[in-house]
Order: C-alpha cells, then structure tokens, then sequence
C-alpha cells in the first residue's frame, strides 16, 4: 500500500467518524419531546419556541400555565402571558378544544394538557419557553 492509498483510508475514515457522530446528534435533536412550562431566564436559551402569527399548539410540562408564568420571551427577558396580552404580543392561551380560555373561564392549564398561544404581533419574534425535563 502506497503513502497515498494510506493517507486516503485515515481520510476517510475520519469522515465517516464525523458523519455518524454528527448524523446521531441531529436524529436525537429532532426527536426531543417538546413540553411547555415556566422557567427561569438561566434555563430559557436553550428551549424555546418561536411563536407564528395565529395559532401555536403546545404540550404542557410538569407544572400548571397560569395568566403570571413567565413563559414568553422576547430580546433575552420573559415576561407573563398576562403582561404579553397586554402588550398585543398574544391574544389568548386556551386549552386545545378553544372552548376554555385562560383567564376567563378557567384559570390554568394544568400539567400535559394540550393548550394553544394565538400569536397577534410577532414582529419581536416572540417565543414560548419550554421545560424539556421536570
């Protein structure tokens, strides 16, 4: 085996060593399950969800979503959905089936209920902050 052959298989594979690691991360990246709960600024770089214009579907986390949880960001701080409806930022958060709305006729969303964020302006580009582990 010449030099060449010999530096062509030590390329190759490194890249395929490269490719699987990196191949395994992206698949476990894109399987993560997604629940949303309130949580502290030090934890909200890292889960966050951008919010689109209209309605936004979520799986509550292990704790209740009041009016006071602190689960909508924009430029780095969070901010209450109370204080975000007041902003015009969002409409309303309402449990999945749109009848019960927080803050009219129920006042949370308690643990992995489904629940829906209706977005009005997302020119901040506004986010839900998630709590991936309990």
């Amino acid at each position: 085996m010449n030099k060449d052959s010999r530096y062509g298989l030590i390329a190759l594979s490194v890249l395929l060593v490269v490719s699987a690691v990196f191949g395994g991360y992206v698949y476990l990246a894109q399987n993560q399950p997604i629940e949303a709960s309130s949580v502290g600024v030090e934890d909200a770089t890292d889960n966050s969800i951008p919010l689109k214009t209209g309605w936004n579907n979520f799986t509550n986390g292990a704790w209740s979503v009041t009016k006071e949880s602190k689960i909508i960001g924009i430029n780095g701080s969070l901010m209450s959905v109370s204080e975000a409806t007041q902003r015009g930022i969002i409409n309303e958060v309402a449990k999945n089936d749109g009848k019960e709305i927080l803050g009219k006729n129920i006042t949370k969303i308690s643990p992995y209920d489904q629940f829906a964020i209706y977005a009005t302006d997302t020119s901040l580009l506004p986010a839900v902050f998630i709590q991936t582990k309990p």
